[in-house]
Order: structure tokens, then sequence, then C-alpha cells
């Protein structure tokens, strides 16, 4: 069954972070909101609500992150950056 082309494909497509319905966008507009954009407190948040923030990444490492991907004076990302 896990060998046939039919499960291959089913995979491939849920795997697909181009698909309109995959998780990483519905993650992604959950916490941008309206504009479509995620900015600092938004990824912040994400982070937080996700458990990434700990004693090993800490919100400063969080922040670090975020203003490295946005690269100069861009407060916030899009969906192609996440």
């Amino acid at each position: 069954y896990l060998d046939s082309p039919e499960a291959s494909r089913r995979l491939r497509a849920r795997c697909d972070p181009n698909q309109v319905d995959h998780p990483l966008h519905e993650t992604f507009y959950a916490f941008a909101g309206s504009t479509g954009e995620l900015d600092g407190r938004g990824w912040s948040k994400l982070c937080r609500d996700c458990k990434l923030v700990g004693t090993t990444c800490t919100g400063s490492d969080v922040d670090i992150i975020f203003s490295k991907v946005t690269r100069g004076s861009r407060r916030s990302i899009g969906l192609d950056q996440f």
C-alpha cells in the first residue's frame, strides 16, 4: 500500500508547502492577521505559542532570527520568507 504510486502522490501533495491549504499557510495567516505580513510581534507570539521559546531558545534569539530574515529596514515578512 505505501509503495503504490497513488500513496506516493498523496504523500507528496500533503507535504507540498505551495498548496493553498497547507498547514504552513494556515499557521502563517493565523499569526499574520489581515495584513498578510508577519511582524516581529506575531513572530514572537508564534514561537511562544508553538513552545519554541524556552531554555535553549530565548525570546532574544527569536528576535535576532527575525531581524536576520527581514534584512534591514523591513519590519515584516511575507509567506515566502516564512
